[in-house]
């Protein structure tokens, strides 16, 4: 890659056979940009199902618009992927800025719900690899009678590093608020699964 590469980000789906925020070359750090012509979009409350309006609200994304693809042999799930008026759930969290910029924040089914609480694991994933001697991290969940579910970290150390699962648990416990905490523990293996997307799945975690 040229040194001065411009990076940018967006964001598409499979089933769209394209992209769906366009990049936006002078927009925010982090944004994965802005919602083409082609398509309606909309964040929706995943719990009430009612349409965010209001900026820096994470919602669900639901979109409109041609080119959207079957689930191979499965019209169940591609029929539940479908609102009655048309609207496809995309199961991608996200929120938008007060200039429309949107934001990936996480996979609805990789969310931890602990009690009453949505704990996204992307949060306390970054949190984790600012320590010294994590090399990688994944944060999943543990079912737990009583509170739902409770989170776990799987933990990939630097070669040579001696981290403790209590220096992580402290770290989270110092800087995120009391319902983020790992209360399913601290793994540490060797690897994280990966897909042909660099990508770990959280349900193999």
């Amino acid at each position: 890659m040229r040194k001065d590469a411009l990076i940018l980000e967006a964001y598409g789906q499979t089933e769209s056979l394209g992209a769906i925020l366009k990049p936006n070359v002078n927009g925010p750090l982090g944004s994965c940009g802005k919602p083409t012509s082609m398509f309606q979009i909309k964040l929706v409350d995943p719990e009430t199902g009612k349409e965010i309006t209001e900026p820096n609200i994470t919602g669900e994304m639901w979109r409109k618009g041609p080119g959207f693809t079957e689930y191979y042999n499965n019209p169940e799930e591609t029929a539940n992927a479908y609102t009655e008026d048309g609207w496809f759930r995309t199961g991608d969290l996200l929120y938008r800025d007060k200039d429309d910029n949107y934001f990936y924040v996480e996979r609805i089914k990789t969310v931890i719900k602990y009690r009453s609480y949505l704990v996204y694991p992307i949060e306390l994933e970054e949190l984790i690899r600012t320590l010294p001697g994590v090399f990688e991290v994944g944060v999943t969940s543990v079912p737990h009678e009583l509170d739902g579910e409770h989170a776990v970290a799987i933990v990939v150390r630097d070669p040579g590093s001696s981290i403790t699962a209590q220096e992580i648990k402290d770290l989270v416990a110092n800087k995120l608020s009391e319902n983020k905490l790992l209360r399913g523990g601290v793994v540490f293996v060797d690897r994280l699964p990966l897909t042909a997307t660099v990508y770990y799945p959280n349900a193999t975690l």
